[in-house]
C-alpha cells in the first residue's frame, strides 16, 4: 500500500506488466459522509440515474455500491420516520390525558368530551368517513357499491 496524495492506494501487477492503481476501501468516516450526501440528494429530489451519476463521479463508484448506498439511506429513513411518529403520538397522548385531568378538575364536560374524542381520533378508533367529491364533499349516503354481505341468499 502506498500514500498518494492523501489517499491510500493499492497497487496491483497486470498480466501485461502495467502497474494499475485502485482506490482503498472507504473509511466509515467516509461512508458515513458519503451517506448524509445522498440522503441529501434524495430529500432534494435527485433521481437514482442522478445519484448513480453523482456516485459515480464524485467517488468512483459502481452502480451497485451507489444502490447499496441508497438503500442504506432509505431503510434508516424509514425507520427514523416511524420512531418519530411513534415518539410524536405518544407525546400527543400525553398531553390529552393531562388536558382531560384539567378539565375534569374543572368540571367542564364538554372539553372532556372533546378531549376523548380528539384521543380517540389520534388513536383510529372512528371509522373513515367516505364522503362524495363530486357533491362538494356531502357524506355519502346509500351503498356506494355491493359487498358480498349484500347479497341475497340462494332461493331453493
Amino acid at each position: 500500500m502506498y500514500i498518494c496524495h492523501n489517499k491510500c492506494v493499492q497497487m496491483t501487477g497486470a498480466a501485461d506488466g502495467e502497474i494499475k492503481r485502485k482506490q482503498a476501501k472507504a473509511t466509515h468516516a467516509q461512508v458515513a459522509k458519503r451517506l448524509r450526501e445522498v440522503y441529501d440528494l434524495l430529500l432534494s429530489g435527485s433521481s437514482r440515474p442522478e445519484i448513480l451519476e453523482y456516485a459515480k463521479t464524485k467517488w468512483g463508484l459502481s452502480g451497485a455500491q451507489a444502490d447499496s448506498y441508497i438503500a442504506r439511506v432509505r431503510k434508516t429513513y424509514l425507520a427514523a420516520v416511524a420512531e418519530g411518529r411513534e415518539a410524536a403520538l405518544e407525546r400527543h397522548l400525553a398531553l390529552r390525558r393531562d388536558m382531560l385531568q384539567r378539565a375534569r378538575k374543572a368540571g367542564d364536560l364538554n372539553a372532556e368530551l372533546q378531549i376523548a374524542r380528539d384521543e380517540a381520533k389520534l388513536r383510529d378508533l372512528y371509522p373513515v368517513e367516505r364522503r362524495d367529491v363530486t357533491s362538494g364533499g356531502e357524506p355519502i349516503k346509500g351503498y356506494v357499491g355491493i359487498s358480498p354481505d349484500d347479497w341475497d341468499e340462494p332461493k331453493s
